[in-house]
């Protein structure tokens, strides 16, 4: 192989390296266990947030409500607070009276820029 083969196929190698890890580490906050709570007419999200950074983190969780064709019904925002390396927290989000929601999803936002998006 000749040497600017070899220093290309070094920079590529480095480079995929470099995206693999900035998308393995892209997320510090893990939501786990999230499920829909019924009772009655009412219902809410509950789960876990998990800081998986080594560093303390900020978010919120951005939870949208949809029906049994997909069609989004509403959406909440909750604060997680500062969660401090390795910590995990339960989280509830409010109750909605909503008894036509049948799925869920959950983003994290960990910033928001002056705008409010």
């Amino acid at each position: 192989m000749r040497p600017r083969r070899i220093a290309v196929l070094v920079v590529v190698v480095a480079f995929a390296g470099t995206v693999f890890y900035s998308l393995w580490n892209s997320e510090p906050l893990r939501i786990s266990g999230q499920h829909l709570v019924r009772k009655g007419s009412s219902v809410w999200i509950e789960g876990t947030v998990e800081n998986e950074s080594s560093k303390p983190e900020k978010g919120d969780l951005d939870i949208k409500y949809y029906d049994g064709s997909g069609h989004m019904l509403g959406e909440d925002r909750v604060e997680t607070g500062s969660l401090a390396a390795g910590e995990s927290r339960s989280f509830r989000s409010l109750e909605r009276d909503a008894d036509r929601v049948a799925d869920f999803s959950i983003g994290v936002n960990l910033s928001r820029n002056p705008y409010g998006n």
